[in-house]
């Protein structure tokens, strides 16, 4: 029978999984209480949270989820990072995370459906802010209505220029 704590746990589990864009499970054995601190501070300064579950009642909570293909490789510890905005930012600081502690390790993920391996999240690392790649889409949709307001100026434009030499033209003489 259940108890209330873990009716608790599965409940927050199931709101942490809706309320996320992407999951990413670690492995954290070996790490000091301080290290999964550091982490979790560094983790959450990109709008992200970290949490240690318990794997039979994350199970739980995830099936019927978009996370549940993910769940299988849920063994031993794992730690979960759930992502509730940006996901380069967060793939950016996790890549640092395993780069400067060899005991935090990638195991899966998923984000929009697919399934993220470790090279899946070093890609995403690798991808511009959000801002930048908003701004660089911006200046795609923007950039036919510029070119055909220069277009549409240039022609007024190249007259006053003929102008001005013919004027120019007359006052030496």
């Amino acid at each position: 029978m259940p108890t209330e704590k873990k009716i608790k746990a599965v409940e927050q589990y199931k709101e942490l999984v809706t309320d996320s864009i992407a999951v990413f499970i670690t492995d954290y054995k070996g790490l000091t209480v301080e290290q999964i601190n550091l982490i979790r501070r560094k983790i959450s300064e990109v709008n992200a949270t970290y949490k240690v579950v318990k794997n039979s009642l994350f199970k739980i909570a995830a099936q019927g989820s978009d996370i549940e293909p993910v769940t299988k490789d849920m063994t031993e510890t794992n730690g979960l990072v759930f992502v509730k905005e940006d996901v380069v930012a967060t793939a950016k600081v996790l890549t640092e995370l395993f780069k400067e502690n060899e005991k935090f390790v990638y195991k899966t993920g998923i984000f929009d459906g697919q399934i993220i391996d470790e090279n899946s999240l070093k890609a995403l690392a690798t991808l511009p802010p959000k801002e930048v790649l908003q701004a660089k889409l911006l200046s795609l949709f923007v950039a036919p209505a510029t070119n055909f307001v220069n277009l549409l100026a240039a022609t007024p434009r190249n007259f006053l220029n003929l102008l001005n030499a013919y004027k120019e033209k007359k006052e030496e003489n």
